[in-house]
């Protein structure tokens, strides 16, 4: 089991790479990086890999 936020009003679902590897999620490269802000605005490294699609229980 795992703790996760889920911001409903978010425009993508994002996992730490830590996360990724924690939990062995097969990766593959994104054809076009993705750029992040932080709630403040400062620029966050881009994001390279997506993950295969995981389903999130919530109870």
């Amino acid at each position: 089991m795992i703790t996760a936020l889920i911001d409903p009003g978010s425009d993508q679902n994002l996992f730490s790479a830590s996360k990724i590897k924690h939990l062995d999620l097969p990766t593959t490269t994104l054809e076009t990086l993705l750029a992040v802000l932080a709630l403040d605005g400062t620029p966050l490294p881009a994001i390279t890999q997506k993950t295969v699609p995981v389903t999130l229980r919530v109870s």
